[in-house]
C-alpha cells in the first residue's frame, strides 16, 4: 500500500512520482478501493491484492515460539512508527 499522507521529503518525492506516473497512465491497477480513490475513476481498476485461503494455508511447524513476528514492508521513515512495539 502506498500511503501519501506522510509530510517528510521522502513520501514527497513519492507522492510528486505517483501522481506524474497517474497522470500519464493509460490504467491505474490497485490494490483496494481506497488506494483507487487517490486516482481518476474513469482510468482505475481494482484487482484486489489478497491471498487464497485456499491455496495458501497455514503449515504446522516443529519451530514454535512464543516471540511474535511482524513482517514489515513500507517508506523508511515510517519505520520509527514499529519501535513502540519492541519489547
Amino acid at each position: 500500500a502506498i500511503f501519501l499522507k506522510d509530510s517528510n521529503e521522502e513520501a514527497e518525492r513519492l507522492n510528486f512520482k505517483c501522481r506524474f506516473i497517474a497522470k500519464h497512465a493509460d490504467l491505474i491497477i490497485a490494490g483496494n478501493s481506497y488506494l483507487a480513490s487517490f486516482f481518476p475513476e474513469e482510468k482505475t481498476t481494482v484487482i484486489p491484492t489478497v491471498l487464497s485461503t485456499q491455496k495458501y494455508q497455514r503449515v504446522e511447524s516443529e519451530k514454535r515460539t512464543d516471540q511474535l513476528i511482524i513482517g514489515w514492508t513500507g517508506l523508511a521513515s515510517n519505520f520509527k512508527f514499529l519501535t513502540p512495539l519492541q519489547t
